[in-house]
């Protein structure tokens, strides 16, 4: 009983965290000039955590995992450096800080992946949220490139209709999230599967 229980209350985390997520890039998608450099300032807080966060769980990796953790650690510090930058005053600059934040967020990303895939029996509990809270944010750091490189910030043509493609595709990750809440059991692991495709698919469109 208390198995099922658990197994029911990761099920709804799961579906709770994919609705959030969901909402923030539907928010996001949205945003004016000055509300985006305001929540590109706030995401850069969010990143900064989070590098803090990785670099606990990789200092607790066990002894004998540490020394294959050397790479992740490195992209580690240059993410970190990159996250400390101050307020870009012009939009070229913005620019520039997006697609430096995005290129190192992607070498971050890989890195992380081998760093798991190495020491993945001494990597602990932790590591799958973090994998899940990166994941999340470098999707809404390559929305912010894209956005810039197609001048969303003077309200481009460009983007305006990239924004009308994103917010169809955010539609249809709405409608598949909608009906996890009457999966059954048994279908459970096909249901995330295919959610966890639609995610790939749709991260996909953003990769720099």
């Amino acid at each position: 009983m208390a198995e099922v229980e658990e197994m029911n209350d990761q099920r709804m985390s799961r579906l709770e965290r994919w609705k959030s997520e969901l909402e923030h890039l539907n928010m996001q998608l949205h945003l004016g000039r000055a509300e985006a450099k305001e929540a590109f300032e706030k995401q850069k807080g969010e990143l900064r955590e989070w590098v803090d966060e990785a670099g606990e769980w990789m200092d607790d990796v066990k002894e004998d995992g540490a020394e294959k953790m050397t790479d992740a650690k490195r992209k580690l510090e240059e993410l970190r450096v990159q996250a400390a930058l101050g307020r870009a005053d012009t939009i070229d600059a913005l620019h520039e800080e997006q697609k430096e934040l995005s290129q190192k967020m992607h070498d971050m990303k890989y890195s992380l992946e081998h760093a798991y895939q190495e020491v993945k029996e001494d990597a602990g509990d932790l590591s799958e949220d973090i994998g899940y809270k990166f994941e999340d944010l470098k999707t809404r750091f390559d929305m912010f490139w894209l956005h810039t490189s197609l001048g969303a910030m003077e309200a481009g043509d460009a983007w305006e209709r990239r924004k009308k493609d994103i917010s169809s595709d955010l539609h249809e990750l709405k409608l598949k999230l909608e009906k996890g809440k009457d999966v059954a059991e048994d279908r459970w692991d096909n249901f995330s599967k295919e959610m966890t495709e639609a995610w790939r698919h749709f991260r996909g469109a953003f990769k720099s």
